[in-house]
């Protein structure tokens, strides 16, 4: 089935019910399965303001193995300022771990996000629609073949994971090590990667054994065949912003950097914009800083701006 006949089909109703509500002092939550165009149903939850109509609508793609849920006081906040909001859990992760069965992280580009950006557009049709990628959600974006329908794209920590892109030989030796040691190692050992080794959800298999691969790779995203996995990259002519976290370990700038260029023709719609901590008073903001609820409000409001800015609201 194709994902026009998935979206007109009576089962994309059934998928899309509410399971679960919840307000808060600003927003509406929902939980919800929604389906990715394989038919695969992913869990997710909806947030939209509760005193006011929703002006734009954000789609948040997770970084690899972060359920959904981290990204909840983000999502909140979005919500507040007149967003319609949708995070998920890819196939394999937190709330959608029952479809983990053969999953791969090329699932999660190809099937996954194109069912978020689906969702959001059938539902909020009449909104200016934007996407928001932490880590590999801002990689990942690069293989939806719908993500021009995207009208911009921010992306924080997002990078170019080829290990030769870590700007210190320390960092080199630890992504060399764990993308053709570690990795998959105790993903063979174990049929899946523990989450404990890097501090998220564990991954099935296929999951990790794409992560790492990739990541050995120096063209990076690339088929089973070998062949780079380049062309809705190309084709994402919209505006691109790139958050570096300066104090970022698992995307140093220079990666970051790399990631730029892949985006449009050769990046001219991409910029990279550097986040020092110390400008906003932190000892330390790291890779998963930005989305917590001690995050400088100040950055939740740039980034918004910014966003607002590309579709005119």
């Amino acid at each position: 089935m194709t994902a026009t006949e998935l979206l007109a089909s009576p089962d994309y109703e059934l998928l899309c019910a509410g399971i679960e509500t919840g307000d808060s002092l600003h927003c509406r939550r929902r939980e919800l399965r929604i389906p990715a165009p394989d038919g695969m149903a992913l869990a997710a939850t909806a947030y939209e303001p509760l005193h006011q109509a929703p002006r734009l609508a954000v789609v948040i793609n997770s970084a690899t193995g972060v359920p959904r849920g981290y990204y909840r006081h983000f999502a909140q906040y979005l919500a507040s300022q007149g967003c319609a909001v949708l995070s998920y859990d890819y196939r394999g992760v937190g709330g959608s771990r029952d479809g983990g069965r053969g999953a791969r992280m090329l699932h999660w580009g190809e099937r996954d996000i194109p069912g978020a950006l689906d969702w959001m557009y059938r539902y909020h049709p009449r909104l200016p629609l934007v996407a928001i990628g932490h880590s590999g959600g801002g990689w990942l974006f690069g293989l939806a073949e719908n993500n021009r329908s995207a009208d911009a794209l921010l992306t924080v920590g997002s990078q170019y994971a080829y290990w030769r892109h870590w700007p210190t030989l320390r960092g080199r030796i630890f992504m060399w090590s764990s993308m053709n040691l570690l990795i998959p190692g105790v993903t063979r050992a174990l049929g899946h990667l523990p989450g404990a080794l890097f501090g998220g959800d564990s991954l099935p298999p296929g999951v990790a054994l794409d992560w790492a691969r990739w990541s050995s790779d120096p063209r990076f995203l690339v088929d089973d065949a070998g062949t780079p996995l380049r062309e809705h990259f190309g084709n994402y002519r919209n505006p691109v912003r790139l958050l570096a976290i300066e104090d970022d370990d698992y995307a140093p700038v220079p990666a970051v950097q790399a990631l730029a260029p892949l985006y449009g023709l050769h990046g001219a719609n991409a910029e990279v914009l550097v986040v020092r901590p110390r400008d906003h008073g932190l000892r330390h903001l790291g890779h998963f800083g930005f989305f917590r609820k001690t995050a400088p409000r100040i950055l939740w409001d740039e980034a918004l701006s910014w966003l607002r800015k590309q579709v005119g609201r």
